[in-house]
């Protein structure tokens, strides 16, 4: 069975992006409920770094994905750039990783394939910690 840590962006202390009274950590945890939902009606178990509104370092967040073993991780976002023409969906994955990169693409163009976005911003290799970090 593949298992899967989700990792619903921010939280707790930590709001991420935010406009008016709207809160990133807000979406994406539900986003993060709904693609944990999701996983395990296709049989995949699904460990989150959260369930509720609780802050967890970046280092809590990947060490606790590498030491359950888990076969991929995915964190959710949903940020904001103060320059206006930076939306749209993109990806990221570790550099030199083919699992990553194999992984973000299939999400990538599952979410495209889907007609959720018109802007497309693509897939990208980051130095990102959790991309880094983890297993």
């Amino acid at each position: 069975m593949s298992k899967v840590w989700i990792d619903a962006g921010h939280g707790g202390s930590d709001p991420g992006a935010l406009n008016g009274n709207y809160k990133e950590k807000t979406f994406n945890l539900n986003v993060s409920l709904k693609v944990k939902s999701h996983l395990e009606r296709h049989g995949v178990q699904v460990l989150m770094t959260r369930t509720g509104d609780t802050y967890h370092s970046l280092s809590e967040r990947s060490s606790g994905a590498n030491n359950n073993n888990v076969n991929a991780f995915v964190s959710i976002h949903c940020n904001s750039y103060s320059n206006k023409s930076a939306q749209g969906l993109e990806t990221f994955s570790y550099f030199n990783s083919p699992n990553g990169d194999r992984l973000s693409k299939c999400i990538y163009d599952n979410v495209v394939s889907a007609k959720l976005y018109t802007k497309l911003r693509g897939t990208k290799n980051q130095n990102l910690h959790v991309v880094r970090e983890t297993n």
